[in-house]
């Protein structure tokens, strides 16, 4: 990486095209697709985008899942728009920290875990008197914490939100450094 796009990405600034060029080449499991399907598949992503984002303030909805939803369809449709999700200054190295490293912030985990149960008990409570429910619920719970605890750790101060977010947090993931350069 150069010194220039670390600098740009700690302002937050978006991503120089030759990283965007370099992002496009490794996620590679682009395939060209029939345009009515790319256009469906365009449709889809800013559908997962717009849903990805109101999954910031509505704690019920999933930002991460839509927003890498919103990369595959973008992947195998369009390179531009794939280009502008991973390169947008407020989740772009959010996303690409996620598809590169498998990587998240220490207060992201610790935020989406602990919404993640209050939410899903609240629901388990308030909402269904099913065992069978609250048994998925719980099902789902434990799965989606081992998930998340399970992913590298992408630096020790970095914020907790998208905007504070970026690729250079993923260099103090073992390991990474080295892959980076």
């Amino acid at each position: 990486m150069s010194l220039e796009w670390e600098d740009a990405e700690r302002r937050g600034a978006a991503v120089e095209p030759e990283e965007a060029d370099r992002l496009v080449e490794h996620h590679h499991a682009r395939r060209r697709v029939a345009r009515p399907i790319a256009i469906i598949l365009i449709i889809a992503g800013f559908i997962c985008v717009a849903l990805g984002i109101a999954g910031i303030f509505l704690p019920l909805l999933p930002t991460t899942p839509f927003l890498l939803l919103a990369g595959a369809c973008f992947i195998r449709s369009s390179e531009r728009f794939y280009r502008w999700l991973i390169s947008n200054r407020w989740f772009g190295g959010y996303i690409r920290a996620y598809m590169e490293h498998r990587a998240t912030t220490v207060g992201l985990k610790i935020a989406s875990i602990s919404m993640l149960w209050c939410f899903l008990t609240a629901a388990a409570i308030f909402f269904t008197d099913s065992w069978v429910v609250r048994s998925l619920l719980l099902v789902i719970a434990l799965g989606v914490t081992v998930h998340l605890t399970s992913l590298k750790i992408a630096g020790c101060g970095a914020a907790t939100s998208f905007p504070g977010s970026s690729a250079r947090d993923v260099r103090a993931v073992p390991g990474v450094e080295e892959e980076a350069r």
